[in-house]
Formats: structure tokens, C-alpha cells, sequence
């Protein structure tokens, strides 16, 4: 009597062959997966400096704009500001500047500094802070101008606790000469 072995051969074979088509379609998935978070971090990121960009270039027109003009007095942020500290851009009646069609408040902490926030359309913010210094030649003033962009964030000072956000920040130097 002969007894066959090769019964079940076919079914172990087909389930080899579903097991290595799972396991590729899993490991293909598993890298398409990957890649659509790296593009999209990417794609935040830019965002992001993008942001950081838009309000560098925002406080460097203003202060083009409304240059520091008076080099035997202590240095301050746009040659428009007027008074002590507080107070706000041009006069207390005329517009504050606009960068994109948003009017936005300047706070100034201190005659050499001014900081300011500016929300875009594409729910990316901005932090710029301009620091006016004096070096040692009077008839210059050195500028600093550092802009924080989030892709991110709403309100004063670009609030957010959410955990995709990114930051990109960009940093300004040059000098003025009067």
C-alpha cells in the first residue's frame, strides 16, 4: 500500500505566497506612510520660513520707510515713533503700519526695541523683533532684525500648543548710515 505525502502541498504553498504578497504590500505601505510625513513636515517647514520671511521683510520696509534720522539721540525702532516707550506707531490717530493688508501693534520694550506679531492667511504667524544698537561710530546705527515664522499659531505672539508645529527663524544685521 502507498501512502501519498503530497496532500496539502497546494494549500501550504498558497498561503506562502498570500504571507509574501502581505508582507510586501505591508512593508510598501509602511514606506509610502513614512515619506507622507516627511513631505508633509517639509511642506510645514517651509511654511514656517516662509512666515519668518514675510515679517523680516515687513520690519525692514517700515523701517526703510520711517528710517532712524536723529543720530545724536539714543537710537529707535522706525523713525515715526514718538514719546516715551508705550507708545504707538506715527500718532495715536494715524494708521499703525500694515504688512499684507494686517494692521498690526507695535510693543515697545524699551526706546532700542520694538516687537510685533502679524498673522497670514495660510494660518502661519510671525514674532519679529527689531533692536536698534550704537556702535562705535555715531554716525551709524547697527540694526537687528530677528523674525520667528510658525506654521502655527494665532494671536499675540503666535499661540499654539500644537504638537506638529514647526519653527524657522531668521536673523538680520546691517547698518545704517546717516
Amino acid at each position: 500500500m502507498r501512502k501519498y505525502f503530497s496532500q496539502g502541498f497546494v494549500l501550504f504553498y498558497a498561503v506562502l505566497l498570500v504571507s509574501i504578497v502581505l508582507t510586501v504590500s505591508l512593508s510598501l505601505f509602511n514606506i509610502t506612510y513614512k515619506q507622507i510625513l516627511i513631505s508633509t513636515t517639509a511642506r510645514e517647514s517651509l511654511k514656517s520660513y516662509y512666515a519668518a520671511l514675510t515679517g523680516l521683510e515687513c520690519a525692514h520696509y517700515w523701517d526703510n520707510v520711517y528710517p532712524y534720522v536723529d543720530p545724536g539721540s539714543a537710537p529707535k525702532v522706525f523713525g515715526a515713533m514718538i514719546g516715551n516707550n508705550n507708545d504707538s506707531f506715527a500718532s495715536a490717530s494715524g494708521p499703525g503700519p500694515s504688512c499684507l493688508s494686517n494692521v498690526f501693534t507695535i510693543s515697545h520694550p524699551s526706546n532700542q526695541v520694538s516687537q510685533f506679531s502679524l498673522a497670514l492667511d495660510n494660518g502661519a504667524c510671525v514674532d519679529v523683533k527689531v533692536t536698534k544698537r550704537i556702535p562705535a561710530d555715531p554716525d551709524q546705527t547697527d540694526t537687528l532684525i530677528e523674525a520667528s515664522g510658525y506654521n502655527i499659531g494665532s494671536g499675540s505672539g503666535c499661540v499654539s500648543s500644537n504638537p506638529r508645529r514647526t519653527e524657522r527663524s531668521l536673523l538680520v544685521d546691517y547698518n545704517d548710515y546717516y
